[in-house]
């Protein structure tokens, strides 16, 4: 299989209509020049361990896309630790009236974010080497929603989440393998009585949680969500 063959993308159809996302042929055509020239960078530094096609578009593309029912028209998103640019970019082809800001701390992965930005010649999505922890400093970051996918604990990733998502109705989405219960009480103990400063206004939350197994691997999934109330 290769990254554009007639079999990659009706594996991304096909997982993609699994999780109940459509994928057009702009969206397609973006998913193929983004994995390639992944990897082609690859070869120069290090984005990525997953360099086979197939793995490629499940793991990164289609892992990625389970997100985008959640993601809503003309959302502002922040993509905390892009890396290689998943699941930010994805998202932004899938949802294209959507804001995207992606963010990372290793500075050869920025420069790799603009530069397929530039390829793909889509306008609404930015590249900034930044730490999610130097954002909570700027006081107009404030996004409808801010994802992150492997990164770090859970709980880490909700209390740098928390400065940036809008005190109203904004969602904090986290793509994680498998969560387990413990895990869920820290952040539930977080967000219900922990030390947020000036974010204690968005106490009212609901947390949910969606387990599922990514298609064809069927590799166990789980999407944390916390919404925001006011």
């Amino acid at each position: 299989m290769q990254i554009g063959s007639k079999q990659w993308k009706a594996l991304i159809r096909e997982g993609a209509t699994e999780l109940g996302v459509e994928v057009d042929d702009f969206a397609m055509s973006g998913f193929e020049t983004h994995a390639a020239e992944m990897i082609q960078f690859n070869r120069k530094i290090n984005l990525t361990a997953i360099t086979d096609p197939f793995e490629v578009a499940i793991k990164h593309v289609i892992d990625s896309l389970a997100a985008a029912p959640y993601v809503f028209d003309q959302a502002r998103l922040l993509d905390i630790g892009s890396g290689a640019g998943f699941p930010g970019i994805p998202i932004k082809l899938v949802r294209p009236t959507s804001t995207v800001t992606l963010i990372d701390g290793v500075v050869r992965k920025v420069s790799f974010l603009k530069h397929i930005i530039r390829r793909l010649k889509i306008e609404g999505i930015s590249a900034h080497h930044k730490r999610a922890e130097q954002m909570n400093r700027h006081p107009d970051a404030c996004y409808d929603i801010v994802i992150s996918r492997a990164l770090s604990s859970l709980a880490q990733c909700i209390q740098w989440a928390l400065p940036l998502v809008k005190m109203e109705k904004g969602v904090i989405i986290a793509l994680r393998g498998h969560v387990a219960g413990d895990e869920l009480r820290s952040v539930d103990r977080l967000l219900r009585h922990g030390d947020l400063g000036q974010q204690s206004g968005k106490k009212n939350h609901a947390l949910s949680v969606q387990r599922f197994s990514l298609p064809f691997l069927k590799d166990h999934r789980t999407i944390v969500r916390v919404q925001f109330h006011g």
